[in-house]
């Protein structure tokens, strides 16, 4: 690869092959060439083409399969609309999930995958909740698909003296959701404090959403309260930040 240019060639080799992904010659889904056919094209040693290819996949541009090689990732984001998604109005008289609803939408296909089942939450939650002690909650930990793919985690912490024993607690999707069953029963959501914070994820974050190495993610948790001001529930949502983009309508 003869050139004037003072960069190193790893990285001209990943600028082009990243403006080639950008131009449309790579699509999301498509296996980029071999080591050995781009080792042939630039005349580098193959260990320069790894390092280009290394850079690329620590961006979160393509995936390394076992096996078969360098896949382009599918880089079409979710919106993620923070102004109604925990709306008292909309919660407490969704007939449907609002993760569902949202989704489809977009055009895309919804899916999960639920457990149901009992923890002793950390003490970040467990303050949230107002809990004393080490006492257990019912976890309701979906990780929630996007065209069959994996896109994020939903851990939805309850209190037992609320969720213990009812229909909260057994391993089905409740539609409509726990809060608007709540809402029925004369139990409102009227508030709710939420935060979101980007991170690293955990490896068991990444084994299940398969992220790329060095890909970040949002953390957005929050707490809803009813009428009384005694807090229901709270829930972490685990978002890669590379398929999602958050949104908010303010009125002012």
């Amino acid at each position: 690869m003869q050139s004037t240019d003072a960069r190193p060639l790893h990285r001209r080799i990943a600028d082009d092959l990243r403006r080639r992904i950008g131009s449309g010659e790579h699509q999301p889904g498509d296996l980029l060439p071999s080591e050995s056919a781009l080792t042939a094209e630039y005349d580098v040693t193959r260990g320069t083409v790894r390092q280009a290819l290394q850079a690329l996949v620590n961006e979160g541009l393509v995936n390394v399969m076992q096996g078969r090689g360098y896949l382009v990732r599918e880089r079409e984001a979710l919106i993620y609309d923070l102004t109604g998604s925990e709306s008292p109005d909309r919660r407490n008289s969704a007939t449907h999930d609002i993760w569902i609803t949202d989704v489809e939408a977009q055009g895309r296909t919804p899916g999960m995958r639920l457990d149901v089942l009992r923890v002793v939450p950390s003490a970040d939650i467990a303050a949230c909740l107002e809990l004393d002690g080490d006492q257990a909650v019912v976890l309701r930990r979906r990780v929630r698909l996007v065209d069959e793919q994996p896109y994020s985690i939903s851990s939805a912490y309850w209190p037992l003296s609320i969720a213990g024993g009812t229909p909260i607690e057994q391993p089905h999707d409740m539609q409509p959701g726990p809060l608007a069953w709540l809402a029925e029963r004369g139990r409102r959501q009227v508030r709710v404090h939420g935060k979101i914070a980007g991170r690293m994820p955990t490896s068991d974050e990444t084994d299940t959403l398969r992220l790329p190495a060095g890909a970040p993610v949002f953390e957005h948790t929050r707490t809803g309260y009813d009428q009384d001001g005694v807090p229901l529930r709270t829930t972490v949502d685990v978002l890669p930040t590379d398929r999602f983009v958050i949104t908010y309508d303010l009125d002012v």
